[in-house]
């Protein structure tokens, strides 16, 4: 069974007894403001870089259990996710204030 093929049946299994992935109390704007912090941080691109060689090292040895193999693709999928979500954010602050931008300045030509 390819990993893929585990990862929908586990998704399948999920939605079949009702999870759900939102938690209550948790404060999504709070999340995303601290994503697009993240980025600007000079540590975050090293910490991704250093953790994901770390995984990839790890995984290479052969002396790993099918479990511990599948906790460490999880642990890289987790990562993954994060570095993507923290991109994904800041890009969307840049198109925000980008179009901040041309918006003063269509009005600042309209004043003059």
């Amino acid at each position: 069974m390819t990993e893929e093929s585990r990862m929908a049946k586990v998704q399948q299994i999920m939605k079949l007894l009702g999870y759900n992935s939102e938690f209550t109390g948790v404060n999504k704007d709070l999340i995303r403001e601290w994503f697009a912090t993240l980025e600007l941080s000079p540590g975050f691109r090293d910490y991704i870089k250093d953790r994901d060689l770390t995984i990839l090292k790890t995984l290479g040895e052969e002396a790993q259990s099918e479990k511990m193999r599948l906790i460490l693709i999880g642990q890289r999928m987790e990562l993954k996710y994060l570095a993507g979500s923290v991109r994904e954010e800041m890009a969307k602050r840049e198109r925000e204030a980008k179009k901040h931008n041309q918006k003063m300045y269509a009005k600042s030509k309209k004043t003059s």
